[in-house]
């Protein structure tokens, strides 16, 4: 056993983080993710989640549907992965994927120079300021299949993973939303093994807001008996 090693005791290191988001520029906002990775992998972080869509920004609308921007947002996802190869860092970025012809809102897990995983959004708002149903095709509970992303083979699925590099870990993910519904996936996701939740948020600054977001990933912290890791999004939305 290698005694210097948080994972070998059980333990991981994450960190939720928000970045500087430049609207419609995956590469850009690949480098600065790249940049963080680095940083937080120096400081002895294992995983590492970053906002909702946030290669592309969430405030895009119909942009997310043009060609151009779903190709950067391939060519960073395949960038990140290779900045990272190395770092002995686990990364969980936002990102819009073009699946069987239907668009979706993603987490996507990368480490090891590959993607590891892809989530789909499950819970697409379309109240108040939210348009998602416009754009995206919503995921359920129960989607799981294997997808072609950047060449290789990746599942697509609601369900817990787990990561190499850290045995023993299992985690989910899931997309701001998803645990503000009244069927949230967390719960299924804690039923089937998680120990840490990630959420990648965009979640809008408006009165109160940052107080229930509290309380809901303290609340389902509580609930679950796992860690939940919330990343909202910060300036440049």
């Amino acid at each position: 056993m290698d005694f210097t090693s948080a994972s070998a005791h059980g333990f991981v290191r994450v960190a939720a983080c928000s970045i500087p988001i430049k609207l419609a520029q995956p590469l850009e906002n690949a480098h600065a993710i790249i940049d963080r990775a680095g940083q937080l992998a120096s400081e002895g972080v294992a995983l590492a989640c970053f906002p909702e869509l946030c290669l592309t920004g969430y405030t895009l609308e119909e942009l997310f549907t043009q060609r151009h921007i779903l190709d950067q947002t391939s060519e960073a996802i395949a960038l990140i992965a290779s900045e990272t190869a190395d770092a002995g860092i686990t990364v969980i970025v936002g990102a819009p994927l073009l699946v069987d012809d239907k668009l979706y809102n993603c987490a996507v897990t990368i480490g090891a120079g590959h993607v590891i995983h892809a989530r789909p959004k499950c819970a697409l708002p379309g109240y108040r300021e939210f348009y998602e149903p416009r754009f995206f095709t919503a995921g359920t509970p129960d989607t799981y299949r294997t997808v072609i992303l950047n060449d290789e083979w990746v599942t697509f699925s609601c369900s817990p993973f787990t990561i190499p590099g850290l045995p023993g870990l299992v985690i989910a993910t899931e997309i701001c939303e998803d645990a503000w519904a009244s069927d949230d996936t967390g719960r299924r996701s804690a039923a089937e093994g998680a120990q840490i939740i990630v959420n990648l948020s965009s979640s809008p600054a408006t009165i109160g807001r940052a107080r229930d977001r509290h309380m809901v990933a303290r609340s389902a912290s509580a609930r679950y008996h796992c860690a939940y890791v919330y990343a909202a999004a910060g300036v440049g939305e």
